[in-house]
């Protein structure tokens, strides 16, 4: 008897003809607003100075978070 996770597994790939297989591109703006939003958030947290400790990291994330313009997010 194989564990069920293993179990369900097993029969997802025995019956993986009946699905219908969806090729996304890697970088499809529909599917990656989180990626060009951490992206954003990244740069504008580079432009000012290093953070010394996490709470400056923090503080520098907060900051910047509400710098964006409302329409971006």
């Amino acid at each position: 008897m194989r564990h069920p996770r293993l179990e369900s597994c097993y029969q997802v790939v025995q019956h993986s003809s009946d699905f219908r297989h969806f090729h996304w591109p890697p970088k499809s703006p529909e599917m990656n607003i989180i990626e060009d939003i951490r992206d954003a958030l990244l740069h504008a947290v580079e432009k000012r100075s290093p953070p010394r400790i996490p709470m400056d990291l923090l503080t520098a994330l907060q900051d910047s978070w509400c710098e964006f313009p409302p329409e971006y997010l």
